[in-house]
Parts: structure tokens; sequence; C-alpha cells
């Protein structure tokens, strides 16, 4: 990890440097616990494969979950470090992901902080979207066509843009998660008994929703959430 550029408070860390990211999603990527994240998987799935295969005990699978829990406990501490119990880097700003869906998904919250980092993270809410695509679109956009969206809360006038008309997001009714947060999210809703709003992130229209994709003429999966200039 040092090679990596992180250091061990994660002090200097902006929330994204080399490697693996949340490929695709609407939010800024945290490529830190993405890393970590995975080593702990790997951890946790060598002491299981030794587990079913049945290494003797003090093998691999000893080893494996104590080196997963090392890494766990590192995580853990790190993105409850800053005190506000919203799972991420020291100096984040709720931002970021997959922190919290990671967190939550994969047991890396401990069990005493799980319900207060579960209820901050729907705390999150979405935003706009500038992608140049986007405000190609909405140019040739009739005024009619304009209201309707403006009355679906689909656009919203950007202060800090010269008061432009740009499509947003949704956190809770559409798909803001990059390629690994998507099945986090989706699963820690459904098994903490928040399955409705699981539902309403898949069948959700707008921006950043399979609704969106088909009402703009998609055959297939894009590669992205938004109509991608640059990918």
């Amino acid at each position: 990890m040092l090679e990596k550029g992180y250091d061990k408070e994660l002090n200097d860390y902006p929330g994204q440097k080399s490697g693996l990211g949340d490929w695709l999603g609407m939010r800024p990527r945290d490529t830190y616990i993405t890393h970590a994240g995975f080593y702990m998987a790997a951890a946790r799935c060598l002491a299981y494969i030794s587990h079913k295969v049945g290494i003797e005990a003090l093998g691999p699978e000893q080893k494996g979950m104590a080196k997963a829990k090392v890494i766990q406990d590192r995580i853990a501490y790190l993105y409850l470090k800053n005190g506000k119990d919203n799972f991420d880097f020291p100096h984040g700003k709720a931002r970021h992901s997959p922190g919290p869906e990671m967190g939550l998904f994969a047991r890396i919250v401990p069990g005493e902080k799980r319900c207060v980092v579960f209820e901050n993270w729907f705390k999150r809410e979405g935003s706009i979207w500038p992608g140049d695509e986007e405000k190609r679109f909405l140019d040739e956009l009739s005024y009619e066509d304009t209201q309707f969206l403006l009355d679906r809360g689909e656009l919203k006038r950007a202060k800090r843009r010269g008061n432009r008309l740009m499509m947003t997001w949704s956190m809770w009714e559409g798909f803001h998660e990059g390629i690994f947060a998507l099945r986090y999210s989706l699963s820690t809703l459904s098994e903490n008994g928040y399955h409705h709003i699981a539902l309403r992130k898949a069948t959700g229209t707008g921006m950043a929703t399979f609704e969106y994709l088909l009402r703009h003429n998609a055959t297939t999966m894009w590669e992205s959430w938004w109509r991608s200039e640059d990918l």
C-alpha cells in the first residue's frame, strides 16, 4: 500500500490514487478501501478454501482469518478516525464511494457502529451532473420537454455554473454507484430490512437508471450511467 502512495494514517490521502476505484460511479472514487478491502477478501477466501478442503488446524485457515482480521481492524480504525461515523477516510467529506457501502456489506464496520454508519449513509444526497453530452442534449430540448423534466425533479439550475440547467442524479431512486458499490448497496439495503428502497433504486426513473438508458434508445447497457462522451 505504501508503494501505491498511501501513507499509514491516510493524512495526505485526497480520495483517489493509482489502482482500483469504483469505476463508472457518479461519486468521486475512494481507491484505498477498494485496495484494502480486496486484500481482506483474498485472506478470507484463503481461509474458506482451506476449511473446505480440510487442511488441519493452525494452518492456512487460521492464518487467513488472522490476516483478514488485521486488515479489517486497520480499515475500521482509519474510516472511523474522523469521529463522524460516516465510514469515510480521515479527511473525507462523505462524498466518496464505496466506503460505507463496502464497509457495511463486507462486515468491516464494527458491530457496535453498524447502525450509526447505516443511518449516516442514508443522509447522503444526490447532485447535479455537468457532463458535456447532457448539456448538448438539454440545449436541444423544447420548452415543453424542459418543463416536464423540471417538474419531475430531473433538472436543476446550478448557481455556480451560470444558473444553467443541469441533469441531476438521485442517491435513493437510481444508481449513483460504480461497478463495485452497486452490489454492495443493494445487498446491504435488502439484508437490513430496506428491500423496498433497493427496489426503488432498481426501478427509479431519471438519470443513472435503467429507465434513462431505455428512454435514450439504448439497445444494451452503456459503459456508464451517463451519456458518456469519453468512454
